[in-house]
């Protein structure tokens, strides 16, 4: 798969997912003893990694760990790809290809609808069909008063857990459509992984109800994550940060045009991404889809929108080719909302291709901050 015999790339077994450590450790020097501590004891017991293997060493890897993601009601097997990672003199030489090209084959085989990545730079996944679908919003604060509000400001422990459950997915439901699920082990997991970072989970309540959740770290200075909180409760944040003192924000609740692309996507198994969505108004079309990396999603799909659902059905035999085309990154940067179809090239899209994407709804708003 890498396209070099010399190395052979493979699903690791569980039992060897700690070999992985060396290497991250040599190529991500920036993480922590205490973040990877928390990574190789959560994170790797039910995910999944794929290695570059020659002569027995260990020169490249993958991760994909796994998340439930809510699509409006429905809730999808997905993937985040992390974790990509090369031996300095085993880089050029296919195996990031090769990785990329087996673990989403698997994953296609698997009927996952899409996966997603937090690129180290755009044009490194560009060619491989992701595009960027989500920005964060990411702000600076700095508060010279606290908030007059009486709130009681709880440290989270374990026990709050499925509270903040509750409550964070009542406020992503409201405002969101794509998002990572949010489970009572969810935040046991997320609890430990700001912990590893020096930090923790602030729960704010007024009157004993919950008003908001707050990530936060402090590897080297205070900063929030995905703060979540009820309709007007940025006011909180006052009570939070101290006074005076400038604090990052990142993942605000409030999507900003000028936000940080942030997360890319793929669509890994057409048919089954095709079925999640919505449309505005009924109609039927055959449309050609092109993809250059996973040949099985490369065909005619027969599609059909019917009473605010999209259903889709690939023609395993079709003989004859309609002219009407789409190139599912084209597809997946407009049914996201990233980009409008009139910022498409007019040579990735046909007239007809046009009409049937103005007709179908939009996959987002999303709202994906996790890290690992």
């Amino acid at each position: 798969m890498s396209g070099n015999s010399e190395y052979k790339i493979r699903k690791l077994d569980r039992s060897e997912h700690t070999r992985t450590r060396a290497l991250w450790e040599s190529v991500f020097i920036e993480d922590t003893e205490a973040f990877l501590d928390y990574y190789y004891d959560e994170k790797v017991k039910n995910n999944v990694i794929y290695a570059a293997e020659r002569d027995g060493q260990l020169c490249a890897m993958l991760h994909l760990n796994p998340y439930w993601i809510m699509v409006g009601d429905e809730k999808v097997q997905s993937f985040y790809i992390v974790a990509v990672a090369t031996l300095p003199g085993h880089r050029h030489k296919g195996l990031m290809r090769g990785l990329l090209g087996k673990s989403m084959l698997d994953m296609e085989k698997e009927s996952v609808p899409f996966t997603f990545l937090m690129p180290a730079a755009e044009a490194i996944y560009y060619p491989f069909g992701f595009r960027f679908f989500y920005k964060q919003t990411q702000k600076d604060l700095k508060f010279q008063n606290h908030s007059e509000e009486n709130l009681e400001i709880w440290e989270a422990d374990p026990s709050m857990c499925k509270e903040m459950a509750k409550f964070a997915g009542e406020i992503l439901k409201l405002n969101y459509r794509v998002y990572a699920q949010r489970t009572e082990e969810y935040y046991q997991t997320m609890l430990k992984e700001q912990k590893s970072q020096n930090g923790g989970i602030y729960c704010v309540k007024d009157g004993g109800e919950l008003r908001g959740v707050f990530c936060y770290t402090k590897e080297n200075k205070l900063e929030f994550r995905e703060p979540l909180y009820v309709p007007g409760g940025e006011e909180i944040l006052k009570n939070l940060i101290p006074k005076g003192e400038t604090v990052r924000v990142i993942g605000m609740q409030k999507e900003e045009k000028d936000g940080r692309p942030m997360i890319m996507g793929r669509i890994v198994n057409l048919e089954r991404f095709l079925n999640l969505l919505g449309v505005k108004e009924d109609f039927s079309a055959r449309i050609w889809f092109r993809d250059s990396f996973i040949e099985e999603n490369e065909g005619v799909y027969v599609l059909e929108g019917r009473k605010g659902r999209l259903y889709a059905k690939k023609l395993r035999d079709a003989e004859r080719k309609p002219v009407e085309m789409l190139g599912v990154e084209t597809f997946f940067s407009v049914v996201t909302g990233y980009l409008c179809v009139e910022e498409i090239d007019e040579k990735e899209i046909t007239e007809k291709g046009e009409e049937v994407l103005s007709k179908i709804s939009v996959f987002g708003p999303s709202f994906l901050n996790e890290v690992v």
